[in-house]
């Protein structure tokens, strides 16, 4: 996040991702991953939720996870993942409909 603040590159070279892999692990920063609200019911965002929690563990398999920082948009996916209990909120932003979550 400091980097982004500060205009520097986020994106590890593929040496360095290996050499946090093989420490303490890489931290992940997701930005705007949601799904487009009011469009799904209830059933359909936990389900959705799940799809994207499977594809996300497929694509990340093998790696070393430190730390998963996600932006959180809207208040139908605040209350799914609230009641998940997957992740820990640090942050809500009532007058943005955001939260941040570990």
């Amino acid at each position: 996040m400091a980097s982004l603040a500060h205009g520097a590159s986020v994106l590890l070279q593929h040496e360095q991702v290996g050499a946090a892999n093989a420490g303490d692990g890489v931290d992940i920063v997701s930005l705007m991953g949601s799904w487009r609200q009011r469009r799904l019911n209830r059933d359909e965002l936990g389900e959705m939720s799940g799809v994207s929690a499977e594809s996300f563990f497929h694509v990340y398999r093998g790696y070393r996870l430190h730390r998963f920082l996600q932006e959180i948009n809207g208040p139908e996916e605040i209350e799914t993942l609230t009641e998940s209990k997957i992740f820990r909120f640090i942050g809500r932003y009532a007058e943005l409909d955001r939260a941040t979550a570990l």
